[in-house]
């Protein structure tokens, strides 16, 4: 009985997985004009390249909730055709009588949904959730809308960091537009030339960090809203840490601006910090949340 019970529960979990692989080898198919020109992007813009690692840190993530989604798994639903099928509406109304192909790329996500819900049901869908906004940010943004979000907190960015150079010795600042003009020791110089929007694309990689970091560390819901609202003030922190790197190394390097070091710096100590920043606040919050033993013999079976 204990045998046959064990491989009912094996055929359970193989049958939704075989079926989630197929629809999403046949979505892959459907969709793969979008992720053959997201991987173009990524050859060409350097900011984007976390991309690259999404599918490593989705499947890590996959990995650490294994067990949970192994219990998850259940009957299906058909409530998931109708994600799929939100999905294809999308998808076919970019194409035509629009033409919009973030909301293309987009379309994507309805897609995978509901291909997970209807192998493996709901709750399994709440379980992938972080999978899926992994790779919903994964997604470059267009142009055009990349360009209305980021014009004001780059705004910002740039002129905090002109207040903070402005405190330093014999520096003076100033700034006009998106360049923002030094002068040290009686020498004179620019940082950005206009393409600090260029590294703010790393806002979504630091934003791919910290939703790996968080649900790589926690579990509980609570917790993890704890967690997510310190995401947005980090991630903005990290483009001023960011922007105020490159500014430095180019004021003491001696580089010239336009070079491309002071930006792959400046790029790679910033997502260093959001890392350790976002560890630093699952840990934080996860100490918070632990309960003091109520008695010398709860502290013993803790401890146990």
């Amino acid at each position: 009985m204990a045998k046959n019970r064990q491989l009912r529960t094996h055929r359970d979990f193989i049958v939704p997985l075989v079926q989630m692989v197929i629809l999403f080898f046949l979505a892959g198919g459907l969709f793969w004009p979008t992720i053959s020109g997201i991987s173009s992007q990524v050859m060409k813009i350097s900011e984007i390249a976390h991309v690259m690692i999404t599918p490593i840190a989705v499947l890590l993530l996959i990995y650490l909730r294994r067990a949970a989604l192994f219990n998850a798994i259940h009957k299906g639903s058909f409530v998931g055709v109708f994600f799929v099928l939100f999905g294809l509406v999308l998808l076919a109304g970019s194409i035509w009588p629009f033409s919009y192909g973030y909301v293309r790329d987009l379309a994507l996500i309805p897609v995978l949904t509901g291909i997970v819900w209807i192998a493996c049901g709901r709750q399994v869908v709440k379980l992938s959730t972080p999978m899926l906004l992994l790779v919903m940010i994964s997604i470059p943004v267009g142009s055009r809308l990349y360009a209305s979000l980021i014009i004001r907190p780059e705004t910002y960015t740039i002129a905090a960091t002109a207040k903070i150079l402005d405190c330093l010795p014999n520096v003076d600042t100033s700034v006009r537009g998106t360049d923002l003009f030094f002068s040290k020791n009686q020498e004179n110089g620019v940082v950005a030339l206009g393409q600090s929007n260029r590294g703010a694309r790393l806002l979504w990689a630091n934003l791919t960090i910290g939703i790996f970091v968080i649900f790589s560390c926690i579990r509980p819901w609570p917790r993890l809203l704890f967690a997510l609202l310190a995401t947005i003030p980090i991630v903005l922190f990290c483009n001023f840490f960011r922007f105020l790197s490159e500014a430095l190394v180019v004021m003491y390097s001696g580089l010239e601006p336009a070079s491309s070091v002071p930006r792959h710096i400046s790029s790679f100590i910033s997502l260093l910090v959001c890392y350790g920043l976002f560890y630093l606040v699952c840990d934080l919050h996860l100490n918070l949340f632990v309960e003091e033993p109520s008695s010398a013999a709860d502290a013993e079976v803790i401890n146990a």
